[in-house]
């Protein structure tokens, strides 16, 4: 049952916050900032619905992102944790932004999402937590 209005809980909100942070920073805990975050949702998937539309929220900003939108997620940490999530609603939404917003064929920070959805995603190898696995 969903304990929580339709606003993502503020624990999300804090990783989400944490992340960016260590993302601009190029830290060296980024991976456990992410791990953190799988955990998280891992953990609250009784309240996909409102994690899904932070998601999906995050990768409609991408489009936006020249004229100042600020997603909540960056595609790197939303690939992260979709390459062992694999939420469908993840991947439709990514690939529908894909296709209407970019080229055809154009390499948009999108695919880097969409590819994490696969078992042989080529980023894999950069993460602790999948090397053993990929």
């Amino acid at each position: 049952m969903n304990t929580y209005s339709s606003e993502p809980p503020q624990e999300f909100l804090s990783l989400c916050e944490r992340i960016a942070g260590l993302e601009v920073s190029y830290s060296s805990e980024l991976e456990g900032g992410y791990e953190k975050l799988l955990e998280f949702i891992e953990r609250d998937s009784g309240n996909r619905r409102i994690l899904v539309d932070a998601m999906l929220a995050s990768i409609g900003e991408y489009k936006n992102a020249r004229f100042g939108g600020k997603p909540l997620l960056s595609i790197d940490a939303m690939a992260f944790c979709m390459h062992r999530l694999r939420w469908n609603e993840v991947l439709e939404a990514a690939r529908r932004e894909n296709t209407q917003y970019f080229a055809p064929k154009a390499d948009s920070t999108l695919v880097r999402l969409i590819d994490a959805f696969e078992d042989g995603w080529p980023e894999a190898d950069d993460y602790r937590l999948f090397r053993a696995t990929s």
